[in-house]
């Protein structure tokens, strides 16, 4: 048996960060919210009866024992952790039931240092609960237990936001009080069923409450297990109902799974690796715990729940670490990752249903991504103006922003004081997963990768960040393997016009129509990443020395066996070097400098810029041989690059992908020449079938398109033209799938 031994000058703090670290205690911060300012109490907690009706008190008996085992450690490993653990809370505990170093006074909106007393109670219970570890079912243990619990009873802490009293604070006390029911007194168990009560469709204030998504979630699920502790069928019945109905596409601006399967929460944010991780969490186990009764989930929700996993979720990540862009302000948050994935995944995998393989296969690259087959394809979201790239030796993404959706979350509860830019066509570059790991305390936020920024000599302003977009061409087209986006930003006085063109061993980046007023310089940050190895530069024999370089006449940079090809000789900055900043800047985490080796790599435009342009391709798993022998021959061909026409073909796949900002026509040779009545994108790929067009529109705006080519083909919508060409008829769609692209498939 595997033993874990904390180390005997290991305090309380440490205990307590080990018993999060291994994901043993229940509650999770990811769901903090703003705070409103009412504060009166909410006791919305159900009367404990006795069941009419024996099916439905058996139902709720085998549900509220499902949750109780949930609770308990499934390991040696756990299970001897949560056992010393517990031994110290026990062994610090005050006579009155209270720890010297809980601050019972704190008032932080964010991770509560308050909560820290019922997350110590809870891992007491555990190891009192947890069968064949030494402290199960002991006496003195038990003592503690209730000792700490009725100081908590007391007392009845609050916090300023809400979160924590109607969501974080009633969900441990139900996991204590599901530990403990049969060692509590009557009082006991009322006392803490009313603070659990203020898990209700009410706020703070009493009023009816709008939850959605996540919250809704959260508040239904501290309401089953209130309902299960009260005997309470009809409670459990109208909570299990809530989250089912949760589970639905979202209209309109509304929170939740969206249309195209990617999540949003407080209002157009995308969200899918922050609360839309939580959501499928709380949804998949209480799914699991009401299987096999009359609460079950009914099929067509578990089907919109499988669909938004296999469709949204296991898009959005790599190597078990999420795509930052899609973390909210999470990204501030030491150690953000996709591992609490793995047991809703492997739940709906167990469960019957027609997409079963595809679930277990996500499973299996959740736990060991080396032992199951690579995703391969491309997505893209168009209600959260998001694209991502799968290839079996990387991830990419293109994170953009629009009149239709949110930057960010903005500056919530100190979390995410720097996160102006992470929309502004932020372009992550993952291999392995870890390529990001832990690098934000140390970043310079105006450098996030592929954004082009304004280089402002006063902090970034905390207050001032969140923002709707001022344009609404931004978008892709994608055919399911391949794709394009387009973004047309806007931001103070900058203008650009940025484009990227998906294939298979590469991708290319394109910017044109870079405009600036300031004399602030504008820098294209082209990635900003831990540095994992030499840098090499085309025009130098040896790597670069760790320092900050400023280079002339280069071809291409290698870094992680990354390589970032450019057309033609350019001047490019890179700094392979220390950076040191801390949590605290960013967030709410310490202020203890963190260091840590960062490769950058950027485009200096210089200020007051007109007509500026950028163009290069990026080139996961090569080396140096490989990228000389693109710069002699390469199959990419950039046609134009100009703020109404970006075009980029790849002649050995026989692919083209035109971003027409403006209604025209790209001359690309025999067979390649397209024109549009209408602006849009569109890819065109001969394949040894035949042909196939995809279209979009990124306004998201329905639209009567016409493609003319000048090539004989025979197809839905084709009519010919003269001298051997083809206009070809889309009707783009309207309502919630606008955006969203149409292939056809000719001869």
């Amino acid at each position: 048996m595997l033993r874990l031994s904390l180390p005997s000058t290991t305090n309380l703090q440490d205990a307590g960060n080990l018993l999060a670290g291994l994901g043993i205690l229940a509650v999770s911060l990811s769901g903090q919210v703003q705070a409103q300012d009412q504060k009166s109490a909410v006791t919305n907690a159900p009367t404990i009866t006795t069941a009419d009706h024996p099916q439905e008190d058996k139902d709720v008996e085998t549900v509220k024992q499902r949750l109780r085992d949930a609770l308990l450690p499934t390991t040696p490993t756990e299970g001897q952790a949560i056992a010393q653990a517990a031994r110290q809370f026990a062994d610090a505990l005050k006579p009155d039931g209270s720890w010297n170093d809980v601050d019972y006074n704190d008032q932080t909106r964010g991770p509560w240092k308050t909560a820290q007393h019922l997350d110590r109670v809870q891992a007491m219970a555990k190891a009192y609960r947890t069968p064949g570890e030494p402290l199960n079912s002991d006496a003195a243990l038990k003592g503690k237990i209730l000792t700490s619990l009725d100081f908590w009873l007391q007392h009845d802490y609050r916090n300023p936001n809400w979160w924590h009293n109607q969501i974080g604070v009633p969900q441990t006390m139900g996991a204590i009080l599901l530990l403990m029911e049969h060692d509590l007194s009557p009082d006991e168990l009322a006392k803490g069923l009313a603070i659990m009560g203020r898990s209700s469709w009410t706020n703070e204030a009493g009023k009816p409450a709008n939850w959605t998504g996540a919250n809704m979630v959260w508040i239904a699920s501290n309401r089953i297990i209130m309902g299960c502790l009260a005997n309470s069928p009809g409670t459990v019945t109208e909570a299990f109902s809530k989250i089912f109905d949760e589970i639905h596409i979202a209209g309109p601006h509304g929170e939740g799974i969206q249309n195209d399967w990617s999540f949003h929460q407080h209002g157009d944010v995308l969200y899918t690796g922050g609360y839309g991780q939580s959501f499928t969490g709380s949804a998949a186990h209480f799914i699991d715990c009401a299987r096999g009764t009359h609460f079950a989930v009914p099929p067509d929700k578990l089907q919109i729940l499988t669909n938004y996993v296999l469709d949204g979720q296991q898009w959005m990540l790599r190597g078990g670490v999420w795509d930052y862009g899609v973390t909210g302000r999470e990204i501030t948050r030491a150690d953000k990752n996709a591992r609490s994935l793995r047991f809703p995944v492997q739940t709906l995998a167990q469960m019957a249903g027609p997409r079963q393989a595809e679930l277990k296969a996500f499973a299996q690259r959740l736990r060991d991504p080396r032992s199951a087959p690579p995703l391969v394809g491309n997505r893209h979201f168009w209600k959260s103006d998001f694209m991502v790239q799968h290839r079996p030796g990387y991830y990419t993404s293109a994170r953009m922003f629009s009149t239709r959706t949110l930057n960010t979350d903005g500056y919530i509860n100190s979390e995410g004081k720097k996160s102006h830019h992470l929309a502004d066509g932020t372009t992550y570059i993952f291999r392995s997963g870890d390529e990001y790991k832990d690098i934000f305390p140390v970043w310079d936020w105006q450098r996030v990768p592929g954004t082009t920024c304004e280089q402002k000599p006063e902090p970034l302003d905390p207050t001032h960040m969140q923002m709707r977009g001022k344009t609404s061409f931004d978008g892709g087209v994608s055919d399911g393997l391949y794709g394009l986006a387009a973004m047309d930003l806007a931001r103070d006085s900058l203008t650009a016009k940025k484009a990227w063109f998906y294939f298979d061993d590469e991708f290319v980046c394109l910017g044109a129509g870079i405009n600036s007023t300031t004399d602030n310089p504008l820098l294209t940050s082209i990635n900003q990443c831990l540095l994992n190895g030499p840098v090499t530069v085309s025009n130098t024999a040896q790597p670069l020395t760790p320092g900050d370089h400023d280079l002339t006449d280069v071809r291409w940079v290698l870094h992680d066996s990354i390589g970032y090809l450019f057309p033609v000789n350019t001047p490019v900055h890179v700094k392979n070097q220390a950076q040191t900043g801390s949590w605290a800047e960013i967030g709410t985490g310490s202020n203890a400098p963190v260091t840590k080796d960062v490769f950058s790599l950027w485009l200096n435009h210089g200020g007051k810029v007109a007509g500026g342009s950028y163009a290069y391709t990026v080139v996961p798993n090569t080396n140096r041989n490989a990228l000389e022998a693109r710069v002699k021959q390469s199959n990419i061909e950039v046609l134009s690059n100009t703020p109404t026409l970006q075009a980029v073909r790849h002649n050995g796949l026989k692919l083209l992908e035109v971003a027409f900002w403006q209604t025209g026509k790209l001359e690309a040779g025999r067979g390649w020449t397209v024109s549009v009545d209408k602006p849009c994108l569109v890819l065109l790929h001969e394949t040894p079938n035949g042909f196939e067009i995809a279209a979009a529109n990124p306004e998201n705006k329905p639209l009567s398109l016409n493609v003319q080519l000048d090539r004989t083909l025979t197809g839905e919508s084709c009519i010919p033209v003269a001298a051997g060409g083809t206009q070809v008829h889309f009707d783009l769609p309207n309502g919630e799938e606008a955006g969203r692209s149409v292939v056809r498939v000719l001869k």
